[in-house]
């Protein structure tokens, strides 16, 4: 885990959700991790999330931080961001695409990997409004 300070907080909230997500990876798939260990990066201002071979770099975006009225700041748990960018360590960079035309492929089971996180993590009526929400985003 590697943060600047003030973000060191949040990133406590990636690392809580990130080895149970990778578990879950593994017992999906059926393949192990493929490296000894994965790192998290916290890059303020970068803009989302990055799956990288063995790091996950993050803004603080990524980690789903409620304001609250009287300006503090409350970790949820991210793990569909988490789980979507672990799953790019199978579904794009341990297994990749022939050519970029397929590059949506990458793309498709990394999020599907959230409704199944989801599924495992919170239950199937959570997963159920998770997608949901996808299909409204893609309606809109």
């Amino acid at each position: 885990m590697w943060a600047v300070p003030e973000h060191a907080e949040l990133l406590k909230n990636a690392v809580a959700v990130s080895g149970p997500a990778v578990s879950f990876m593994e017992a999906f798939t059926g393949v192990p991790f493929a490296l000894p260990k994965m790192d998290l990066v916290a890059v303020p201002g970068k803009g989302g999330a990055m799956e990288n071979w063995g790091l996950l770099t993050m803004d603080e975006s990524s980690f789903l931080v409620n304001s609250t009225t009287e300006g503090t700041h409350e970790l949820v748990k991210s793990g569909n961001i988490i789980c979507h960018e672990i799953a790019h360590q199978w579904f794009g960079d341990l297994l990749t695409c022939q050519d970029w035309s397929q590059g949506y492929l990458n793309e498709a089971w990394a999020t599907y990997s959230e409704v199944l996180w989801k599924t495992h993590d919170l239950g199937q009526d959570e997963a159920d409004y998770h997608l949901y929400g996808d299909l409204k985003n893609y309606l809109a």
